[in-house]
């Protein structure tokens, strides 16, 4: 008797949590967040990992859709953490890699890529993760690695191992500015610094903001107006000369990434195209 109450009310509990995932499902598929609160609640009484592991994959495709990265990562994580080695584990790492991507945090993304190397039994997701891991190193500007993964996604063709050789020297020969040195230009000429980074404009203007005030402070001093001389001329001068040190050496700084993401933009462009022949 024991024996068919159990198996009844296994059978019962059973029937239930399928009603509740198949609820689930048919609000995400209407696009309602009350979906979240199903399959959570469907997760909460399924002891399976492989089952719940797919399911927070299911609800971070969904969140990802509506462009809730954070809800995203967050259930890609627990996929990830539900099953260690499974397809479903690098599935879920490579996915959380593409919304740090899209959210530009290109160091957190090959992380997640990166992870998806041990997956050799899974060849194709391997290779995925492996393509994505190259454009987002480009986009680091860490040519060193993003050569490496290129020539080992690419080595068969003569052709493309030179033109992927010559782009990533190219990148590496890209002019770069030094903050340092910015900085300490626009301390002894003011506005040098930013003339050096590319602005000239700016660094005229901010030349003649710190020698009409360094001239105003010299003129009140000189005309026995010394208060004013002192804590307007020469304070307005203080400020325009040290905040245009900084300022010079943000410019480089910013030079600095236009290039660095110029020259991945013709990197990925064109190892994108080789992965489109390449499928």
């Amino acid at each position: 008797m024991f024996l068919w109450s159990n198996l009844y009310s296994n059978c019962a509990e059973a029937q239930s949590l399928e009603q509740i995932r198949h609820l689930g499902d048919s609000l995400l598929a209407i696009g309602s967040r009350g979906g979240y609160v199903e399959l959570e609640r469907y997760m909460f009484y399924q002891h399976d990992p492989k089952i719940r592991a797919k399911v927070c994959l299911q609800l971070g495709e969904f969140a990802r859709k509506n462009e809730d990265w954070d809800r995203a990562l967050r259930y890609f994580q627990r996929a990830a953490d539900e099953l260690t080695g499974d397809s479903t584990y690098f599935e879920a790492q490579k996915k959380a890699g593409l919304i740090f991507f899209l959210k530009e945090d290109y160091a957190a993304a090959s992380q997640h890529f990166h992870l998806c190397n041990d997956s050799q039994h899974y060849p194709e997701l391997t290779k995925e993760a492996r393509q994505l891991e190259l454009l987002s190193e480009n986009m680091q500007g860490n040519w060193d690695r993003g050569e490496a993964l290129a020539l080992n996604l690419f080595p068969n063709e003569p052709f493309q191992v030179a033109r992927i050789r010559e782009l990533y020297a190219d990148a590496r020969s890209a002019k770069l500015k030094n903050p340092r040195t910015a900085k300490w230009l626009s301390r002894i000429i003011a506005g040098s610094g930013q003339m050096y980074a590319g602005k000239v404009g700016r660094g005229t203007l901010s030349f003649l903001l710190v020698y009409g005030c360094a001239a105003l402070s010299v003129a009140g001093i000189v005309e026995g107006r010394i208060l004013f001389g002192i804590f307007t001329g020469a304070s307005l001068t203080s400020r325009f000369y040290g905040g245009g040190a900084r300022y010079a050496e943000s410019l480089a700084l910013q030079w600095n990434e236009r290039q660095k993401f110029n020259q991945a933009q013709i990197l990925n462009t064109y190892l994108l195209e080789l992965m489109g022949l390449e499928s």
